[in-house]
């Protein structure tokens, strides 16, 4: 646009100087040629000629009309040329080089001038707090503003009037969306309750020992006579938590955030590899102990706590191994947490 405006403002000056020079030509030839010629009869009539003349649209025969002026023929045909030179080369490759020069000014900083006007617009395209409701509103919704105009003419309306208008006129929409939510839910509610119990039917065969096999069953006959009744309660927390936080302005407390977990990907992976080794040998189950004692030893979890706890690693029935932070060298039966609070103490 701001191209546009500049070439606007050259183009004008470029009309003026145009005028200008017409007018001149005019007054030499209404001079020159007012008793012989009547193209050259007025002031009006001679800026007519000239710009006649100016366009392309010329002839010399019409100075053989002059006559016992030899000198007014030759100088007509002069006049002619010059006024063809000055307006059809001169003026009007002036304008092309005019209107070229702007362009290639500001055609390299096209992209700043566009990203300044994103951020002009910007501000005038922000919500108002007190006028927003008004002016965002689309037809036919905009019928709910009306009984509100006058108040806002009379008076600067508040930010919680603003509000207000602006959860009525959405609260068309919301309903309509929840509308076709809620249809499809319950038009999905039974393939739900089949595809549940089909799985559960499929855990109840899968399962390999009595006691599995009990749980699973449990579960599909609870299923089958709670589900339907389940999935229709479901339905009401769904209903209850959409109207309660959609018109909610501090949507940070809506968004859930992951803790992020301070394991490394190798960590991770190793896990990973120890898990899978069970899985290898199909073995489905361990005992607790034993899988504990063998995580333990596998990633040495005991001496990593105690180097962050102490600044050196202790063996049992032995003495501190890599005194890292200079403490003495105690010697520890068992690693129980009161041995280790004895220890801690001593090297306080």
């Amino acid at each position: 646009m701001m191209i546009v405006t500049k070439m606007i403002g050259d183009f004008t000056n470029f009309v003026m100087l145009y005028a200008i020079l017409l007018f001149m030509f005019a007054i030499v030839g209404n001079i020159n040629f007012v008793f012989d010629l009547t193209e050259f009869s007025g002031i009006f009539v001679s800026c007519l000629t000239v710009l006649d003349a100016s366009i392309g649209n010329y002839d010399f025969e019409v100075f053989n009309a002059i006559r016992n002026n030899e000198f007014l023929v030759i100088f007509g045909d002069v006049y002619i040329m010059a006024i063809v030179v000055t307006f059809n080369i001169l003026i009007l490759n002036l304008i092309i080089a005019i209107l070229s020069n702007t362009y290639n000014q500001f055609d390299t900083k096209s992209g700043g001038l566009y990203l300044s006007k994103i951020l002009n617009a910007r501000d005038e395209m922000a919500f108002d707090p007190n006028y927003g409701a008004f002016l965002l509103i689309m037809a036919p919704l905009n019928i709910m503003v009306l009984p509100f105009v006058p108040m806002a003419m009379i008076k600067k309306p508040s930010e919680r009037l603003n509000t207000m208008i602006t959860v009525l006129q959405y609260s068309f929409f919301i309903v309509i969306i929840y509308a076709v939510f809620l249809i499809s839910s319950l038009i999905l509610i039974p393939f739900a309750y089949l595809k549940s119990l089909i799985n559960k039917f499929q855990m109840f065969m899968k399962a390999s020992d009595v006691k599995e096999k009990g749980i699973c069953l449990t579960n599909f006959l609870m299923f089958g006579a709670l589900g339907l009744p389940l999935l229709a309660a479901n339905l009401i927390t769904d209903f209850i938590y959409f109207w309660k936080n959609n018109f909610r302005s501090n949507l940070k407390k809506i968004i859930i955030e992951r803790p992020r977990s301070s394991l490394s990907s190798l960590s991770i992976r190793q896990i990973k590899d120890y898990c899978n080794r069970y899985n290898f040998q199909k073995i489905r189950s361990v005992y607790t102990s034993a899988s504990v004692k063998s995580f333990r030893e596998k990633f040495t979890v005991i001496q990593n706590i105690q180097f962050l706890l102490f600044g050196q690693f202790v063996q049992e029935g032995g003495q501190a191994m890599g005194n890292v932070l200079g403490l003495p060298r105690v010697n520890i039966g068992r690693m129980k947490t009161s041995n280790l609070k004895v220890y801690s103490n001593k090297v306080k």
